[in-house]
């Protein structure tokens, strides 16, 4: 009888480690509409405006430069997201209810977060341009292109992978440098 106690034991203990993380579909669909604000922060609406994706890079406290970039050189600036990088972040908050004052592309961040899914892997690719001469607005607009970003779960033990998405042209940068 000991034997067997000891033996159950042993399985009850080897048998039911918590795997760190676990795979799954990628189950988000984000819309073409996106705004943005800061020096460069993106951001996207679900098409069931349940989900916010975004994606913020800290060009000022980072010493990256916004200039040559708005030279037109060309040269979009890559990044690869990691746990341990604090330049770029990204990240998805999945949303009790629509965020308030929701209207398609522009949206206040929501405050009461059912989970939030944190980019730990990926590429961010960054490119900026000029308004056209016709528009006089502050700042300048930035198209994100994000691959293969690993997604993780900060209230489960799942994690996700998003092929591709791009923000094209979204206006941000009214304070940068």
């Amino acid at each position: 009888m000991k034997e067997l106690l000891v033996i159950l034991c042993l399985a009850l203990t080897c048998g039911c480690a918590r795997r760190t993380s676990e795979p799954v579909a990628f189950p988000f669909d984000f819309s073409t509409d996106a705004d943005g604000c800061a020096a460069v922060y993106v951001r996207k609406l679900s098409t069931n405006q349940l989900e916010s994706i975004h994606v913020q890079v800290n060009m000022m406290e980072s010493g990256y430069s916004l200039r040559p970039l708005l030279a037109d050189s060309g040269a979009p600036l890559q990044f690869t997201l990691s746990p341990t990088q604090d330049i770029v972040s990204c990240w998805i908050d999945q949303l009790p209810t629509k965020p308030d004052g929701f209207r398609w592309g522009h949206f206040m961040p929501p405050t009461n977060v059912v989970d939030r899914w944190t980019a730990i892997a990926g590429s961010v690719t960054l490119t900026v341009s000029r308004h056209p001469e016709r528009d006089s607005r502050p700042g300048f607009l930035a198209s994100v292109h994000l691959s293969n970003v690993v997604f993780r779960s900060s209230n489960t033990i799942h994690h996700t992978t998003l092929r591709s998405l791009d923000f094209n042209n979204v206006h941000v940068g009214w304070w940068s440098k």
